[in-house]
């Protein structure tokens, strides 16, 4: 008797799902959409290392940290990566897993400009490379968080900060602006822009916390910005 074969939902599939539950801000349906999660035997995409040499003297370095589920999760974070490359950069993008690797070969080889962008918990550990290259004296030129929920003081080594969130907020994420610097710290320039329904950008009203980094309009203001 053939087997059959039992239908795999995709992992962005479940984040979605999960997505929705959690913005109702229902407690039992957490625990129920995060026990599917946990219980979901699908593989993810992995992260594809775009530039897996070094960069040329004086070119800008990009490093894309993407969230949970990698590109699953942080749909469209590839795409800027390319657009980035095609401007010249050089720009790597990786799984937040990976923070740790790129902060050593950032201070094997400090590039002239360094500019960290991270989705979701990934910019929770590009905040972390940037306390790690603090420790060591490197800057970061800019940084920019995608819908970040809950994100650790931006050290002083930072000359930009600029965080996109999804307003109204989900995922249980801090309400208005979450971003903030470490106490003394009085160089970084820090930006909050809301978008989502009621943010600031006409343009960008239909994005959620799933969708930020494939919103065309987000790439543009980001990619202007190097």
């Amino acid at each position: 008797m053939p087997q059959r074969r039992v239908p795999c939902i995709s992992v962005r599939t479940m984040l979605r799902i999960i997505h929705t539950a959690l913005s109702r801000r229902k407690f039992c349906w957490r625990v129920l959409m995060v026990g599917l999660l946990l219980s979901a035997g699908c593989s993810r995409k992995s992260a594809k290392r775009w530039n897996p040499g070094s960069p040329e003297p004086g070119q800008t370095c990009v490093f894309l940290l993407l969230g949970f589920g990698d590109l699953d999760g942080s749909q469209g974070l590839d795409q800027l990566a390319a657009t980035l490359k095609d401007k010249g950069c050089f720009a790597d993008l990786e799984p937040y897993r990976k923070w740790k690797a790129i902060a050593r070969d950032v201070l094997k080889n400090p590039p002239a400009r360094l500019v960290l962008i991270g989705h979701s918990h990934g910019g929770v550990d590009a905040i972390n490379i940037a306390h790690v290259l603090n420790e060591k004296g490197v800057s970061v030129q800019l940084l920019v968080l995608l819908d970040v929920g809950r994100p650790d003081p931006i050290p002083a080594n930072v000359d930009v900060a600029v965080h996109y969130y999804v307003n109204p907020p989900t995922l249980s994420f801090r309400d208005g602006p979450r971003s903030k610097l470490e106490p003394g710290n009085t160089h970084t320039q820090l930006i909050h822009v809301a978008v989502g329904p009621e943010g600031d950008l006409p343009e960008a009203r239909d994005v959620d916390h799933m969708d930020i980094c494939a919103s065309p309009a987000i790439q543009k203001l980001i990619a202007d910005r190097l």
